[in-house]
């Protein structure tokens, strides 16, 4: 099967989760023998790099710069016409005339839509394309701003997140009912889709090639995160995890460190070394500096969808300790292959059993390891989506 496959970021290189996430959906169709036609937009967070996309006979590439920078008038626009500005930002006039040359002269067994955010080409596409179309859902996008707006104190913005997120839950529920299928990131978002929709969905999470990820077992007590620095539920979370957790905790426990990488660092990340908060800014090798340190920190109380990099982490026995919206989507059972803590009461609880007991350690990260193993194995995810298409294909003959 010939497979059109639209992404919102370039696949390569995969320096956030997103990325990630469409890499590994674009490598396993290739994997299933499919002939793959992407099309990616790129941004000034996101360029295209031709450079760092392998060469694959069964692969050709397009792609088109798209400015996602905030435009006040434009935003004002879409506004007035009841439209999310953040996702028809991604919209641009040489990419869908692209795309129209590209639907009239090909022939796709089936088009994968990755996220939301390409959405804005769905029209052109039904207008020129008469097969199935489906989604991968990265998240549930529109709770990621209504809870973005829970968590804000000045009452201007949090009236601006709250539009923004009717707006963009408006469109969010449209998409799921126009599209064929939809490829759900986790079972707790497949819940949600199928309360609001009709359209079959299947639950298909991110795929890791555990073969190809070293296993650091550990029994020293080092904490680390990493995540982009230029998504605020990220930097919502550490603020509240330096201030409310690893403040307390380092007055008992001094000779603690936390190591803390992603892009776009905020200056009041990288001034914090005096509380043994160690910034490294962005890192060429995410699978690297996970390897050097020991406990994952994920304090997130905003988002949706799956936490990737904390996927990567159990892959090479790392012990995790989250909130329960960051463990969301990956079946963590509390003590046994890592921890779920609610409030700052439970981080410090669970750090500190940590600390008094590092050789507890290796034991949990090995249970980790295996859980990534027997859930998000890159074979396994592969063989649902195949399942999927061949699917699609019997109801379309």
């Amino acid at each position: 099967m010939k497979i059109l496959h639209l992404a919102h970021k370039p696949p390569y290189p995969a320096v956030d989760g997103g990325c990630v996430a469409i890499r590994q959906m674009l490598e396993g169709l290739i994997e299933n023998g499919h002939r793959v036609d992407l099309m990616c937009l790129s941004t000034y967070k996101h360029p295209f790099i031709s450079s760092a996309f392998p060469a694959q006979k069964q692969l050709q590439v397009v792609h088109h710069r798209v400015n996602t920078r905030i435009n006040p008038l434009a935003a004002l626009w879409y506004s007035l016409q009841k439209k999310s500005y953040n996702i028809q930002r991604f919209h641009n006039w040489k990419a869908r005339k692209e795309l129209i040359r590209m639907l009239k002269t090909e022939s796709y067994g089936a088009i994968v839509l990755e996220s939301i955010f390409t959405s804005v080409y769905l029209p052109v596409i039904r207008r020129h394309y008469k097969g199935p179309v489906i989604l991968r859902s990265h998240n549930v996008e529109h709770e990621i701003w209504e809870l973005r707006a829970k968590w804000e104190e000045r009452r201007w913005k949090k009236q601006l997140l709250n539009s923004l997120a009717r707006r963009m839950k408006t469109q969010e529920y449209k998409l799921w009912d126009e599209v064929d299928w939809i490829l759900s990131i986790s079972s707790v978002d497949t819940a949600k889709i199928e309360q609001h929709s009709t359209t079959p969905v299947a639950t298909i999470p991110m795929g890791l090639k555990l073969d190809d990820v070293p296993e650091r077992l550990s029994s020293e007590v080092r904490f680390f995160h990493i995540g982009s620095m230029n998504w605020e539920p990220n930097v919502h979370g550490l603020r509240w995890f330096f201030d409310e957790v690893w403040q307390p905790f380092i007055e008992g426990h001094g000779q603690f460190e936390f190591h803390l990488a992603g892009g776009h660092m905020p200056k009041w990340f990288e001034q914090q070394q005096t509380q043994n908060i160690f910034s490294h800014g962005f890192v060429e090798s995410a699978s690297d500096f996970i390897g050097k340190y020991d406990i994952m920190v994920v304090p997130l109380f905003e988002g949706s969808g799956i936490r990737i990099k904390m996927l990567e982490a159990m892959a090479q026995g790392k012990v995790v300790i989250a909130t329960p919206l960051g463990a969301q989507g990956i079946p963590i059972i509390h003590g046994e292959n890592g921890f779920i803590a609610a409030d700052e009461k439970s981080f410090l609880r669970v750090m500190e059993n940590l600390a008094d007991r590092p050789d507890s350690l290796p034991a949990i990260g090995q249970r980790a390891r295996n859980t990534i193993r027997d859930y998000f194995s890159d074979q396994i995810v592969n063989r649902e989506v195949e399942q999927v298409l061949q699917t699609i294909a019997h109801t379309n003959s």
